[in-house]
């Protein structure tokens, strides 16, 4: 009878032990998923936090600014830079406030964040495509905007059925234009 006693305590604590392995096998997994649930929350509060300088940026440009579709508006001053701009890298680079700049591609799986060792020449003809629009995407397609100022140039691209795809903002400082917002949106 006494060995009948033993063999049942015995399987107890068998069960009993097991029972705690997978709890804590669980636990771990409970804590390995909590902490990637917190470090994609880290990721997601970067981009969210990035996007609302953007707009905060994007906000200041437009507040206060005239909003017309007429090249003709700009700055004097500001085509001659302009010209310079798309075709000389050197120069691009010169004239781009990186400590300023809110940099931003946003492709549908992941976002660039563009800073002064990342950046690449842009040589895109921004104000030929502004009321041309290109061979692939005719300006019919386009509803683009300009807001200009003597100090501040912002230009809008927005496809018609998408949204908003290109945003550049220009400020004259030290007497000088500067890119100080570049955003695409690929996705």
């Amino acid at each position: 009878m006494n060995a009948k006693i033993l063999i049942i305590i015995v399987g107890f604590v068998l069960i009993s032990c097991s029972n705690r392995t997978d709890s804590k096998t669980v636990n771990s997994t409970q804590r390995r998923e909590t902490v990637q649930t917190d470090k994609s929350k880290k990721t997601k509060e970067i981009y969210e936090n990035e996007y609302y300088e953007l707009e905060k940026k994007t906000e200041w440009f437009k507040n206060g600014l005239k909003r017309h579709n007429d090249l003709t508006r700009l700055p004097e001053n500001f085509l001659g830079f302009y010209k310079k701009f798309v075709v000389d890298s050197v120069y691009q680079k010169e004239n781009i406030n990186f400590n300023e700049l809110i940099g931003v591609i946003g492709d549908c799986e992941e976002i660039t964040y563009l800073s002064y060792k990342d950046w690449e020449f842009i040589d895109w003809d921004f104000i030929k495509f502004f009321s041309k629009g290109s061979e692939t995407e005719p300006i019919e397609e386009w509803n683009n905007t300009v807001y200009t100022s003597e100090d501040k140039v912002f230009f809008e691209f927005e496809l018609k059925e998408v949204g908003v795809i290109y945003q550049l903002g220009f400020e004259k400082l030290d007497e000088n234009w500067k890119l100080t917002l570049y955003f695409v949106n690929a996705c």
